[in-house]
This record gives C-alpha cells, sequence and structure tokens, in this order.
C-alpha cells in the first residue's frame, strides 16, 4: 500500500512537484542484493557502490551486479573502506591501510605507526579523518601524511568510533570513552572541533544528519535530536530496550531509518518520534550501515548480507523517468559535476532550487552519453537536477557544498 504526504506544490516549481511529495514504498520490503556476506562498510563514489564483507571488496555500478575487487589477507580484519572522487580507493585495519590508485588492480601496505584505528571517512574536499584511540589523525593530501586534528578540544577527544558529513559539509564525530560519550562538530574540515554533547556513562554508537540539518545520535538504545546545530537537544520515543542503535539514515526529511542490535532496520515517518517495528524487512539481523546510492535507493548492510528498500527499482528504470547519475554528490561548489545520461544524442540538462529557480551553469560534453558542467558559481544548497533526451526524462538530487 502507498502513503502520500510531504505534499508541497508550489506554481513556480512545478519541476520539483515528484520530489517535494514524497510517495512512501511499503517500508517492510527490503530485497537481498550480493554479496550474501557478512557487511563491515559501504560507500559509494563516482557513480558506483562498494562494499567491504569480512573477506572481500566487491564493487557495482548498477546495483544488480557485483564484482569481487580483492579478497582480505587471511586472518586480517578492516574496519572501514574509503574511496575519493579522483578514484584512490583505501581499505582501513586497525594498525595499517591497504591503499589502490588504480581502482583495484594493485594495491599499496602502509603501516600506521602509532595509530588505532577505529573508524575512517572522507569528507567533500576528499580530506581523510581516522577515528583513534588518541585524538583524531586526518590527512589533508590523499593519506600521504597524518597529523592530529584536536583543536579546541578537550582532553576527552580520545576513541572516536563513528563519523557523519553534513548536507554544508560540517563533520562530526562521536566517542566511547571511559567517561562517556562525547559528539563533536566542525565546520572548518578539521582544523577546529566544538564539544555539542555528551552523557556520562554512555557511548556514541552513530550519528545520522538529515538534509535539512538536523542532528541524530544514538547513544545505545538511546537517541536525541537536535534541529539548531546541536545547542538544544530532545529525547526521542524510547525504542528496543536494551538493543544497541548501531546505524541510521534519513534519506528524505521525515523519514528516518534505524539499525538495532540482532533488531534488523526499523522505520520512523515522523523524525523519530514514533517508530514502526513491523517496517522491517530485516528482521533479526545485525545492521552495520545505511547508504543512499548514486540511483537514489535506500541500501542496508548486515551481517548476512546487503538489502536494497523497496526492490531493485525496476518499475522506475523501465519507465519513462528514470533516475540519473552523475558525481560527485555532494559536489564542492569549486568543483566540476559529472553526469552520465545514458543517451547518445546531446542531452538538455536543469538544475533548478527548490524555490523553481534554474542555474544558469556552462556544460562541456566529454563523451557519449556524458556531460559535464561547471558549478563554481552555483551557491550551496540542495538541487533538482534534470536530463531531457526526446522523450526521456531522468531526475535526481544533488548537494552542493561549500
Amino acid at each position: 500500500m502507498l502513503q502520500v504526504r510531504n505534499c508541497i506544490f508550489s506554481a513556480a516549481a512545478l519541476l520539483l512537484v515528484s520530489f517535494s511529495c514524497h510517495i512512501l514504498q511499503a517500508q517492510n520490503k527490503w530485497t537481498q542484493l550480493g554479496p550474501h556476506a557478512q557487511v563491515v562498510d559501504i560507500t559509494s563514489a563516482t557513480g558506483k557502490i562498494y562494499v567491504l564483507t569480512d573477506s572481500s571488496l566487491y564493487v557495482s555500478s548498477d546495483e544488480k551486479n557485483w564484482m569481487k575487487i580483492r579478497d582480505l589477507p587471511q586472518g586480517e580484519s578492516y574496519n572501514s573502506v574509503v574511496v575519493l572522487s579522483s578514484g584512490e580507493i583505501f581499505l582501513f585495519s586497525y594498525d595499517w591501510y591497504l591503499e589502490s590508485k588504480d581502482v583495484g588492480t594493485t594495491w599499496n601496505r602502509v603501516g600506521q605507526s602509532g595509530f588505532s584505528t577505529r573508524r575512517v571517512i572522507a569528507d567533500t574536499k576528499g580530506y581523510l579523518y581516522s577515528g583513534q584511540n588518541n585524538p583524531i589523525k586526518r590527512s589533508t593530501d590523499k593519506g600521504v601524511t597524518w597529523t592530529d586534528s584536536k583543536t579546541g578540544t578537550s582532553a576527552d577527544f580520545f576513541d572516536i568510533a563513528t563519523f557523519a558529513v553534513g548536507p554544508s559539509g560540517d563533520i562530526y564525530a562521536g566517542n566511547q570513552g571511559i567517561t562517556g560519550g562525547m559528539v563533536y562538530r566542525s565546520t572548518d574540515h578539521g582544523d577546529h572541533w566544538k564539544l555539542i554533547h555528551s552523557e556520562s556513562l554512555m557511548d556514541v554508537t552513530t550519528i545520522a544528519v538529515g538534509l535539512n540539518g538536523s542532528i541524530y545520535v544514538a547513544y545505545a538504545d538511546n537517541l536525541i535530536l537536535s534541529d539548531d546545530n546541536g545547542s538544544t537537544w530532545s529525547f526521542l520515543s524510547p525504542m528496543t530496550p536494551n538493543r544497541i542503535i548501531t546505524a541510521m539514515s534519513i534519506p528524505v526529511e521525515n523519514d528516518v531509518y534505524a539499525g538495532m542490535e540482532q533488531v534488523g532496520s526499523i522505520y520512523s515517518g515522523d523524525r523519530g518520534y514514533t517508530w514502526d517495528s513491523t517496517a522491517n524487512g530485516v528482521r533479526g539481523k545485525h545492521v552495520a550501515k545505511y547508504l543512499i546510492t548514486p540511483a537514489n535507493h535506500l541500501i542496508v548492510g548486515t551481517d548476512s548480507g546487503l538489502f536494497i528498500q523497496g526492490g531493485l527499482g525496476v518499475e522506475r528504470q523501465s519507465s519513462a523517468n528514470t533516475d540519473l547519475l552523475f558525481y560527485p554528490n555532494p559536489v564542492n561548489s569549486k568543483g566540476a559535476l559529472t553526469i552520465e545520461t545514458g543517451t547518445p544524442s546531446r542531452s538538455r540538462i536543469h538544475i533548478v532550487d527548490f524555490l523553481g529557480r534554474e542555474l544558469v551553469v556552462p556544460s562541456l560534453q566529454i563523451g557519449q552519453g556524458t556531460i559535464q558542467v561547471n558549478l563554481s558559481k552555483a551557491a550551496p544548497g540542495l538541487y533538482v537536477i534534470s536530463s531531457e533526451s526526446g522523450t526521456v526524462l531522468k531526475r535526481g538530487k544533488l548537494l552542493i557544498s561549500h
């Protein structure tokens, strides 16, 4: 059964109606994808999805067909996969990492003296952040050099085990320290950090940030929300007691998905104030991470494999209105956006903000079905991007950051 809500119609923005009027598709329908293995981490870059399992690294460009890039060294454990828009792939272990500069063909093993990596993330500038038992390590040169990133923080800026990147490029870090869980925020790509929340004797298990900037922080089985950059916080409705919240995603405003230890994925349609435990298609599984794919589908990695919400989207792919593939997303306002239109003929590109105003930006056809757009004069924010070629119309959501 379909539910229709959050409908906002504007005469100035008719192009946006199909996006503003959010149609929920049976939250309890999840379809399993390959690989069927314990998922440790998932990420996307350059239009592809990368899945790190407990034994291998996989990649897919269409959510259906998966290729194994490499098997992990026997007896070694890895906790993070990071792929930069320039193509470098990193696999992080506790005290070393594997790096490939040629899309996984060859790999270089790099030891990290004094490192104790628990989780790694890349921000919108391609800077790397490594959560440590020590202060956060940051690399601004694709992992060549690493420095402590701890300016303006207290002595509790240790034991960082979870990260999140907000729609404006802000970085959030949560720790699992002896004295309790701390949440930090950086608005300048790790130069400075500010403590925005703490809870005594409770670990931060995951952080998620919505498209409107709302911050969700999970402390074990408790969930809090801030709508003002961490100045004030609200405790949300209790979830399953004594079950740790391990991952979260806010794919659109108001919709919140939470993965819980040995429970699966549960859903809230009112920003986390009430939860529907029946909307759980991965019941009993351990959720490691959610990801919004380049095709704007929600997938979840679990201890028994990868699942996609609402099926494989075959109905949409066979329609005249399909998903547009573009990358990177988010894109820096000083950078270029590459668009894969999928059509051999010249396509018309439209980029519209949520007030219905269309950007006038220069574009260049760089290959058959590939267009590059210069966004150097675009203001940061959320946009709808569309491609028209004959009767084929493709659309997607684009985030332009600072």
